[in-house]
């Protein structure tokens, strides 16, 4: 089921029209995909492990996903809100439910990535037959940027194919060539320049947590502490890389969004509740910050819908994932760095782009890497040495007495 919900996300959906077209679809997709997993959860009760609901990562989304429902009542349009709110919370059903079971913890990565690979040749045929314009390319996207977030994501599961000995192998490099291409034609820069870091951060994150016994999430926490005496570190960064320190002009945006921001700052405007909606306070907006139609930036994003008490839940919820990578690295180190990898890919690229808890591909990927890395933690507690008895206890557990003959002396059990 997360490989059919993938698949929808990334290869029917940008084909399936906008406006009502596009909502019939998934009013159509959701509930029956949704409908199916619990179907087979029922059938397979037998075999579900219900601590994986009682896990850190999913108790805190579900905690974000409660509050996130209450905002619908204080929402600036609460018909528009309920309805976003059960396509994304579908979404969640059909990803992570199913890892209640007692998956393998490699072949729905491996699954996904051949999803991603044949994106790849679509948009090679794209870029191939139709004109791109002075920007980039975006293939059969409405955007470059969501194609060059689909190739990163796809360089980063192509090391999962290298994993593998064979025509797997093989294929991987292939793809990885053939992203590689495709990213160039897009020039997405940012998607670009996140690549490298988020696998050299995932790394240097494993090996300090391996040396001073800490988890990924405690070096988030300082490395946040850290940037907060920092004046401006996003635009610093953006300006020594390409001289733009308004980040493609995202700074006016974020200036604007924050504004509205203040004005509800702890609760929000409801879930999905500013864009896109009638009487919104965006059509106040001047110049060209009127035609955007997201904050450009996931973390702003989730202050905009349900205020700093919805951020902090699922900023929880991101610390929670970050915690167990731990116990998953104790397992099965490469295949945690690639995990990791992937949510770090995420975590950065939402710093300029709008992804938690939106129907996009990437938003899909991070969950299936939590559901992966909750398997993989789970195998560390299955197969965790269990204490040993103490040898005079188990002897005298399961010693024999011998019968001894009349008026013999007794010995004792060996």
């Amino acid at each position: 089921m997360p490989v059919v919900a993938f698949s929808y996300v990334l290869l029917v959906l940008p084909f399936s029209g906008a406006g009502g077209d596009t909502r019939l679809v998934n009013v159509t997709f959701w509930p029956v995909t949704a409908a199916l997993t619990i179907g087979l959860l029922v059938i397979n009760r037998a075999s579900l492990d219900w601590s994986f609901l009682r896990s850190p990562p999913i108790l805190t989304l579900a905690a974000y996903l409660l509050f996130a429902a209450a905002s619908i009542g204080w929402a600036l349009a609460p018909d528009y809100s309920a309805t976003r709110y059960l396509g994304q919370l579908l979404i969640i059903i059909c990803m992570l439910a199913p890892y209640m079971l007692p998956l393998p913890p490699q072949n729905t990565m491996w699954r996904l990535y051949l999803v991603c690979a044949v994106s790849m040749v679509l948009a090679a045929y794209y870029i191939f037959t139709v004109p791109g314009s002075i920007i980039g390319h975006a293939g059969y996207f409405t955007h470059k940027q969501e194609l060059g977030m689909l190739c990163g994501v796809t360089l980063v599961l192509s090391a999962f194919g290298l994993a593998f000995p064979g025509w797997r192998r093989l294929l991987a490099v292939l793809i990885l060539g053939l992203a590689l291409w495709v990213v160039t034609q897009s020039q997405s820069k940012i998607a670009t320049a996140v690549l490298i870091p988020a696998f050299v951060t995932a790394l240097i994150a494993l090996v300090i947590c391996r040396l001073v016994r800490t988890t990924p999430a405690v070096l988030l926490a300082v490395f946040l502490l850290a940037t907060y005496f920092m004046h401006d570190p996003l635009g610093r960064i953006a300006y020594r890389l390409y001289g733009d320190a308004t980040i493609t002009g995202r700074v006016f945006i974020w200036d604007y969004i924050n504004m509205w921001v203040s004005q509800r700052s702890w609760l929000g405007w409801g879930f999905h509740s500013y864009w896109g909606v009638p009487n919104s306070p965006h059509n106040y907006a001047s110049g060209f910050i009127r035609d955007m139609i997201s904050t450009h930036s996931g973390y702003l994003q989730l202050k905009l819908d349900t205020g700093h008490v919805g951020y902090w839940l699922f900023m929880a919820f991101i610390f929670a994932t970050l915690h167990v990578f731990d116990r998953a690295r104790r397992v099965n180190f490469l295949q945690t760095w690639l995990l990791l990898s992937v949510c770090v890919y995420v975590m950065i690229l939402n710093l300029t782009e709008t992804i938690w808890v939106h129907t996009m591909p990437l938003w899909v990927v991070f969950l299936a890497a939590v559901g992966e890395m909750l398997a993989l933690a789970r195998s560390a507690g299955a197969t965790a040495p269990q204490p040993a008895r103490r040898p005079w206890r188990a002897a005298q557990k399961f010693a024999v007495r011998r019968p001894s003959l009349p008026g013999a002396p007794r010995k004792p059990a060996t």
